[in-house]
């Protein structure tokens, strides 16, 4: 049975009208005769950017003015009518020059097919228009001619408008005997949320990751025929794309995770790899000037030379000796590569450049392209190595890339011919060929079957169950419609009143604002909304306002971190990346910031294989044994026996640095400077001080006065940079010593102890200090049976619960404790852990250990959940972890052992490399370091 339905865009209803009365194909301008064309017409009218006779227009100069002539067209308006409303008179010149050309030259635009189709009769047929728009005069007389003769017509469209009024072309169809229906809108608005990703790049991945989820989730849809559940399928998930550029980027990464895409990738044609090496080659071989060393290697490098990988790097290391590499130069190395075609491309460079000199005739120009990819082998070779190499997408877009390429040249060449240029230059022939395929693609792979619909946004978007749209950002302020440059909106108001249908600004903005609520409009069960919450460099964009129009909640939209180099596993693609980030989260994070992950951490760890295994325990490569000196591993012994608190992390992160910093003196050699080392001892010997006087602000500033005059040299305390650094240290003490007293005024404990040490009897420190030092015992078989620590608390406050002391050890730090605390959480330092088992001997049950920025005023650490109002601030929640004093305990005592397993290994010698982020970055011996993080001698210079 035929039915007879044909459904098509509105850009193919003139020529499908135009088939059905029986018209014969007209004959229009190709893309490359208008370019050449518009060239010339606005060359002669003296056009700005076009009035330059020794360098070409630009390209968006020749666009801008065909789109002008094209809507001028469109609206029947003559060149004397844009002239007299306001416009360019140059522009109105060109535009008469180009219809005087094109009517001499027996070409037909959209207008004369039009007129043609009116003259002829528009056949009659039954009609049915889904949301239709009439951006021209011509568009509405012909909708209008197709609805006057149709057997019936009907008309389907939305309120998309935010007054809920009728779309404006719609009082037009009253006059035809249209009669309006108002229907109740039965579509329930789906949930939506938001994400966000780092950079263009990172959200389209994101995206793609988001569809991956959901279609791993197994869940059902309702059908959209039936009513009735169904398991869900990728053509349920549409992808909606604000342009070209962010389509092709969701589609590659859709293809990357394996998810099936109905919607075929495609390519622009200057981005097939073999056109780009022909055109650059063409370039390189016609411009003596563009032929330099930089391009010549680069080119080399491709596989359509003929050169093998082992070949190109023989070669380029030849060239690179002498100091060459151009085109030109290549015969010098042309039989030393024993590659036939290299050696024949290398020796008729000359020759192909001196056929390309000066004005040559079209069609020798295209032959001498063709020569390059058949005679000269780019063709073959760039087969070749796909095959090789099992590229076979590469090697169908090469092929499709070739013959959009020669289609091109020819076209180019007709249109040539047809303006009666016989000759140009090689130059100028290949501006015109590039242009003429910037707005071509090629399809990189065929379409699926069943498989997610990606889209751009626009007027005919189909619904979905699940709608992911992205690329949803502006600026700071919403973005303004653009006037067009040759067409204001002062000369579109002029003609619209003699009757032409011009879109204004105004009318683009708000067209936007219907994209955006069809959007909305085609999820039926979930909408997610991306947008790239911070840029590619790191700063923090504004949460777009395009979310708050959808009353999206600030709580319903989540971004992910800067830095943040894994996926959830929610998002991993595959089992590798999943126990990547199930391995960076035990290893870095703890248990109380995993949140949601942690059963899927457990999970993946649970089933880890013995080769996950070696990864995890980072010992994927063979392990390294570091020979040291017989004098230094004397020394590890006794050192081993007795360390102090500081000294303990920086002999468990570097044993190198130790002996460098501590033990031989080594320093940077640069003049003498008031450093943060300085800086940070006179902080502490102030507050020191000041605590113990209730930290009372009185006498701050003479007691700061006092320590800067005893610890500056005399020769710097006037410099510039003493006097900034010392109202900076002020101002940081004069902060941070009010927040104390307010601090320990309303919490209820009390400061007891300044620099309570242990092991240590120097001056300075408090009254009740220990002569003796904490012993820990070893792990049995160890060298040494145990070993003393030796330190000095900063402070430690008190509270007192029925007659027991309970403290909490505060070390104070320059800048922010953020650092030293992640260290603490990694196990890569000990300090807090050492505070915590040193104050039982005075004593004092230890119920947390904070580190206190002196410049942050900000306090990092832990404390028991029981004694968290009494130590904490309001103010610093999420910065203090508190824990129950079982997990208090256990974690304290995790660290512990930690660090006696660290100092037996230091006691037998043995020196571990281990990879702790990037500290090497920060270290004074980086230059002389024979170790380095990632391995002996491996500290990279960037």
């Amino acid at each position: 049975v035929t039915l007879g339905l044909a459904v098509q865009s509105p850009g193919r209803l003139l020529p499908t009208l135009e088939s059905r009365a029986g018209l014969p194909a007209p004959r229009t301008l190709s893309d490359a005769l208008e370019r050449l064309l518009i060239d010339e017409c606005a060359r002669a009218a003296r056009v700005p950017l076009f009035d330059d006779e020794e360098h070409d227009a630009p390209a968006g100069a020749v666009a801008a003015v065909a789109k002008l002539i094209r809507s001028l067209r469109r609206n029947r308006v003559a060149p004397s009518q844009f002239a007299e409303a306001g416009g360019d008179a140059r522009v109105a010149d060109a535009y008469r020059l180009f219809e005087e050309r094109r009517i001499a030259l027996g070409y037909v635009d959209e207008t004369d097919r039009v007129d043609g189709l009116l003259q002829a009769g528009v056949p009659s047929m039954a009609i049915v228009l889904e949301d239709p728009t009439f951006p021209s005069r011509i568009s509405w007389e012909l909708a209008r001619a197709a609805i006057d003769t149709s057997s019936s017509c009907h008309i389907g469209s939305s309120d998309l408008a935010f007054d809920r009024a009728l779309a404006d072309w719609t009082v037009q169809l009253a006059a035809l005997g249209f009669t309006t229906r108002r229907e109740t809108d039965t579509l329930t608005t789906a949930p939506a949320h938001a994400i966000g990703g780092v950079g263009t790049h990172d959200e389209v991945e994101l995206v793609a990751r988001e569809m991956l989820a959901l279609l791993r989730a197994g869940a059902t849809v309702r059908d959209e025929t039936t009513g009735a559940p169904r398991s869900r399928r990728a053509s349920d998930i549409l992808g909606i794309a604000p342009t070209r550029y962010y389509l092709g980027l969701l589609a590659d990464a859709c293809t990357r995770l394996g998810i099936p895409v109905a919607s075929p990738r495609t390519r622009d044609t200057l981005d097939v790899p073999l056109v780009r090496a022909l055109l650059e080659t063409f370039r390189l071989v016609a411009d003596p000037d563009e032929d330099t060393p930089e391009r010549g290697l680069a080119l080399l490098a491709t596989p359509y030379v003929g050169l093998s990988a082992a070949k190109h790097d023989s070669l380029s290391r030849a060239l690179l000796l002498k100091g060459i590499g151009s085109l030109r130069t290549w015969r010098r190395v042309g039989e030393a590569s024993r590659s036939p075609r290299f050696a024949k491309l290398a020796n008729n460079v000359a020759t192909l450049a001196a056929r390309l000199q000066g004005e040559r005739a079209p069609r020798e120009l295209a032959h001498a392209l063709t020569t390059l990819g058949l005679d000269f082998g780019f063709l073959s070779s760039g087969r070749r190595a796909n095959l090789a190499a099992s590229r076979d997408d590469t090697l169908r877009l090469d092929q499709q890339g070739w013959e959009a390429l020669t289609a091109a040249a020819e076209e180019l060449n007709d249109a040539l011919r047809e303006l009666g240029i016989n000759r140009l230059t090689a130059r100028r022939w290949l501006t015109e060929l590039t242009e003429l395929l910037e707005g071509s693609s090629v399809r990189v792979d065929a379409k699926a079957l069943d498989g997610v619909h990606i889209t751009i946004a626009g007027a005919g978007l189909p619904s979905a169950a699940h709608v992911f749209a992205l690329g949803w950002r502006e600026g700071l302020v919403p973005r303004r419609a653009r006037e067009e440059p040759l067409l204001p909106d002062r000369v579109k108001r002029v003609l619209n009143a003699q009757g032409a249908m011009l879109p204004l600004s105004t009318d683009r903005a708000s067209m936007e604002l219907e994209r955006r609520d069809r959007v909305r409009r085609a999820a039926r069960e979930s909408l997610t909304i991306s947008w790239p919450a911070t840029s590619e460099d790191g700063s923090t964009q504004l949460p777009s306002f395009y979310l708050d129009d959808l009353d999206i909640k600030r709580e319903a939209r989540v971004a992910r971190t800067v830095g943040d180099t894994t996926w959830r596993l929610g998002l991993a693609a595959g089992r590798g990346e999943r126990m990547t980030r199930a391995t960076m989260l035990a290893r870095h994070r703890t248990a109380s910031t995993v949140g949601a992950e942690l059963d899927a951490v457990r999970s993946a760890l649970s089933s880890i294989s013995a080769a996950e295994r070696c990864a995890y325990d980072g010992e994927l490569h063979a392990g390294q044994v570091i020979q040291l000196p017989s004098e230094i591993l004397a020394e590890c012994t006794p050192m081993a026996g007795i360390m102090s608190a500081s000294q303990a992390k920086q002999v468990v992160s570097c044993l190198y640095q130790h002996f460098g910093n501590r033990r031989l003196g080594l320093a940077q050699l640069m003049a003498p400077q008031l450093d943060q080392l300085r800086l940070g001892s006179i902080a502490h010997c102030v507050l020191n001080e000041v605590g113990r006087a209730g930290f009372d602000a009185t006498h701050l500033e003479a007691t700061l006065d006092r320590w800067w005059k005893k610890e500056v040299p005399h020769d710097q305390i006037d410099t510039p940079e003493a006097v900034f650094n010392r109202e900076i240290l002020l101002g940081n003490l004069a902060a941070l010593v009010e927040q104390e007293r307010e601090h320990l005024r309303q919490s209820g404990c009390r400061a007891e102890f300044f620099e309570l040490a242990f092991g240590l009897d120097d001056d300075g420190r408090d009254p009740l200090s220990l002569a003796a030092g904490l012993e820990v015992k070893l792990p049995p078989g160890s060298a040494l049976a145990s070993s003393t620590l030796r330190g000095s608390i900063d402070r430690v406050d008190i509270v007192e619960r029925d007659g027991k002391r309970y403290g909490v050890a505060i070390d104070y730090k320059s800048g922010r404790g953020k650092s030293y605390w992640d260290d603490t959480q990694e196990m890569a330092d000990f300090q807090l852990a050492i505070y915590c088992e040193a104050l039982p001997m005075f004593g004092i049950e230890p119920v947390g250990a904070v580190y206190l920025g002196v410049s942050s005023q900000e306090r990092y650490g832990v404390v028991r959940s029981d004694f968290a109002s009494h130590f904490t601030r309001a103010e610093e929640t999420g910065k203090v972890d508190v824990m129950e004093p079982a997990e208090f305990t256990a974690f304290m005592h995790a660290r512990q052992e930690a660090l006696r397993a660290e100092i037996a290994r230091l006691a037998r010698g043995e020196l571990k490399v281990k990879h702790r982020k990037d500290d090497c970055k920060f270290c004074d011996l980086r230059p002389v370091c024979r170790i380095g993080t990632f391995g002996a001698g491996g500290v990279i210079e960037e």
